[in-house]
């Protein structure tokens, strides 16, 4: 049973305006950031059907 995982991701990792933030541990999405993950998400989907 693993005790502790550790990980080396990069934060909000193919969406530029959260890679970039470097303190965004917590954080409260303005609307322009939500349209671009909502983007995001669209091209993912449609990559994957």
């Amino acid at each position: 049973q693993p005790r502790v995982v550790i990980l080396d991701s990069i934060k909000g990792q193919g969406v530029p305006c959260l890679e970039q933030l470097t303190n965004s541990h917590h954080l409260r999405l303005t609307d322009g950031m939500k349209q671009t993950l909502n983007e995001a998400i669209h091209q993912l989907e449609v990559m994957h059907d």
